[in-house]
């Protein structure tokens, strides 16, 4: 839980108006109360809200010193869901709040955009996303797709996916799940990364991918990469191949991961790892040997299950 200062102002405000009133009280007494509780309560209260954003919510609806630090936790992470059928102003509606409230524009870390429902309609070209994503400066932690729907990159707008490509070359987590056509470029600009965790993610190595983009195209990075903690899980493998090979070769991971997990769930037992891959995935967990904290690695295959047909009657039965 992140802990907060009091601004001094509020101190100053308190002062002036403390003006205390008295209450009555079983048997005519009375009791003294302060108008305003004093302000290193409220800042107890708040770092005592570990995680209870609508309580702070509620917080800030009936006193204004909350204001500040319920915008800071509610907006520390955004998601926006959209659909590819039709376009929704979440965008939109979110860049009217940061007109009216700028402030907001430097509380988020984490950005999430995924599809709210799976379609293969093209998204209209729409910049809202795009600008939202470059002007949330301070995103450290960058989340694409869902996990319960495979979706396409292309069929993100062109300026939105330029601006994705963009903003990894600052964030130091990087997560995307089920999501294909994601072009190569885009290891090229995630040598500030710290995290990566790919699930069930499909590349393509087609160096038009962003050819419809207009402007400027990405600069490429030549700097080392900085990964240390990496979790790639694949499926189907014997279809596709695996990342391991490109990995190597590029010096993803090699040499600096704390934590590596890997986990593979193959269609048919009958097909194995390629041998190119798994010479690659035994390059990159050795290059780390010295640094690896953490290593889990499973790999399972999905068979049809058939019963026996005793078995079967009792299960119909």
């Amino acid at each position: 839980m992140e802990t907060y200062s009091t601004p001094y102002h509020h101190y100053e405000s308190y002062a002036r108006s403390r003006k205390p009133y008295f209450k009555k009280i079983g048997n005519g007494g009375i009791i003294r109360i302060p108008k305003n509780l004093p302000v290193e309560l409220h800042e107890l209260i708040v770092n005592e809200l570990e995680g209870e954003t609508e309580a702070l919510k509620q917080c800030s609806l009936t006193c204004r010193l909350y204001r500040h630090f319920a915008q800071r936790l509610l907006f520390k992470s955004m998601k926006f869901s959209f659909r590819t059928s039709l376009a929704l102003p979440t965008a939109d509606k979110f860049l009217d709040v940061l007109r009216a409230s700028p402030q907001i524009v430097s509380y988020v870390q984490r950005l999430h955009i995924r599809e709210y429902t799976p379609a293969h309609t093209l998204i209209p070209t729409d910049n809202s996303v795009a600008h939202v994503i470059a002007i949330l400066i301070n995103v450290v932690d960058l989340v694409l797709g869902r996990e319960d729907a495979l979706f396409s990159f292309s069929q993100l707008a062109p300026s939105t996916r330029l601006a994705i490509m963009e903003k990894c070359k600052s964030v130091l987590s990087l997560t995307v799940h089920r999501m294909s056509r994601i072009p190569m470029e885009i290891f090229d600009h995630i040598h500030q990364l710290e995290r990566l965790i790919l699930d069930r993610v499909f590349f393509t190595d087609k160096p038009d991918a962003l050819r419809d983009v207009h402007g400027p195209q990405v600069a490429r990075l030549t700097t080392p990469y900085r990964i240390k903690h990496m979790h790639l899980r694949a499926y189907g493998i014997q279809i596709v191949g695996t990342l391991f090979p490109f990995l190597v070769e590029r010096g993803i991971g090699m040499g600096t991961l704390e934590t590596l997990k890997i986990n593979i769930n193959q269609r048919s037992r009958r097909i194995a790892l390629p041998s190119a891959d798994f010479q690659a995935a035994k390059t990159l967990i050795g290059s780390s040997a010295r640094s690896l904290k953490v290593l889990e690695v499973t790999i399972s295959t999905t068979a049809n299950l058939i019963l026996p047909r005793a078995a079967t009657r009792a299960v119909h039965g």
